[in-house]
């Protein structure tokens, strides 16, 4: 449902804002995955983010969804909208700067794009579209290299783990067209708590909670539940509300930007020039993609980060 009215300052405020939370989103996971495993992370990450929504949903006296086939759809955003790339992120910053992190997961409007044009019937690829995913591709090889590509030893794994979490949230838009109706905060809060369920059984792997956190890690994993991940996605249903999800879509522009800005100012990270060429072949393909009439499609919205 696009917005009643031309988008102002406030609402362009909104989306930088969202930027700069799920762009530094990166650095904070990196901060956390120093001292506290990826697995043990993601589980708490999105269990504190549980309680807080939920207590939302409680005070705005909401209920979750009736069960039926909205459920199919919750448990599908779960996985490939929270719990799988949640993970894959985390795992992969055990290796990979924050700020490359955040420059791998943005071709995941491209993987939007494709996977719409086989899932979807009114949201088919085009010669923009084309054009746009051909523009990534190329900005993907240039990022990662090309002669990495012929294997998968030192960071590389880590980095396709980055790739690949990318491609999950661009499925998770797909998934997404299911959640329309009813209320978005009761649903979004469904999707966490089945997220929580799914590590479950990864959260009684014996030895899954032998560590020692710091100080700075626990502070980290705190701002993600609260930040990232709870303000951050009240801020996309906000912006969605006033502007419709193409608007708010934009964000993908932002959020790799701000995650090299975060990285560099916070942990002093400094991406490689091959690093920043690729970020931009990437953005240049996201911005002509969405000129073949927007990559995501009308009634659907970006992922959280």
């Amino acid at each position: 449902m696009a917005g009643p009215n031309l988008p102002g300052a406030r609402d362009y405020a909104l989306l930088c804002a969202l930027g700069v939370i799920w762009g530094v989103s990166f650095t904070f996971i990196k901060i956390a995955v120093s001292t506290v495993p990826a697995v043990p992370m993601t589980i708490s990450r999105l269990a504190m983010t549980l309680v807080l929504m939920a207590g939302l949903m409680i005070y705005m006296r909401e209920s979750l969804p009736r069960w039926g086939r909205i459920w199919l759809f919750i448990a599908a955003s779960a996985l490939l909208g929270n719990a799988l790339p949640f993970l894959l992120i985390a795992w992969g910053e055990e290796k990979v700067d924050g700020a490359l992190a955040a420059i791998l997961m943005s071709p995941s409007p491209l993987a939007a794009a494709l996977l719409a044009h086989v899932f979807t019937r009114d949201d088919k690829l085009n010669r923009y579209k084309l054009a746009g995913i051909a523009l990534g591709v190329a900005g993907i090889a240039v990022l990662v290299g090309v002669d990495n590509l012929a294997r998968l030893g030192g960071d590389l794994k880590y980095q396709l783990m980055i790739l690949f979490a990318g491609c999950c949230y661009g499925a998770n838009v797909v998934i997404n067209r299911g959640l329309i109706g009813g209320s978005a905060l009761a649903n979004v809060t469904a999707v966490i708590g089945v997220s929580v369920v799914m590590l479950v059984p990864l959260a009684l792997v014996p030895g899954t909670w032998n560590f020692t956190p710091s100080a700075a890690s626990l502070a980290a994993m705190v701002t993600l539940a609260i930040v990232s991940t709870c303000i951050g996605t009240l801020m996309m249903l906000a912006l969605v509300k006033r502007q419709g999800p193409a608007f708010t879509a934009q964000v993908n522009f932002l959020v790799p930007v701000f995650g090299v800005i975060s990285g560099a100012l916070i942990l002093a990270e400094r991406p490689s020039p091959r690093a920043i060429s690729g970020l931009a072949l990437i953005l240049a393909g996201v911005w002509v993609a969405r000129r073949g009439a927007g990559l995501i499609p009308q009634k659907t919205a970006p992922s959280p980060k």
